[in-house]
């Protein structure tokens, strides 16, 4: 859980998310119990890798939102900034 984060995903916020295991195929960011957002690449926004998020590593997220016919979606994009280093 994140402090703060409670009400929505909104367009260009960051949060750092500790990985807590390797992901699978097609992973998905829910923070807070605000929904699911799939983690997407940011070259070509499709799903990340799997194994591509190391257990126990530091990434930075960049909230994304897209508006299509009325309705906004949301994407965590891993790749605007990546991991971080300690």
């Amino acid at each position: 859980s994140i402090d703060g984060y409670d009400e929505a995903y909104y367009n260009g916020d960051t949060v750092d998310v500790k990985i807590p295991s390797a992901n699978a195929a097609n992973p998905k960011l829910d923070i807070n119990h605000l929904g699911a957002i799939p983690i997407l690449d940011e070259n070509t926004e499709s799903p990340v890798a799997r194994l591509a998020l190391e257990k126990d590593a530091v990434f930075v997220f960049k909230i994304k939102s897209k508006r299509t016919e009325g309705q906004t979606t949301y994407n965590a994009i891993s790749s605007a900034i990546g991991r971080r280093m300690e």
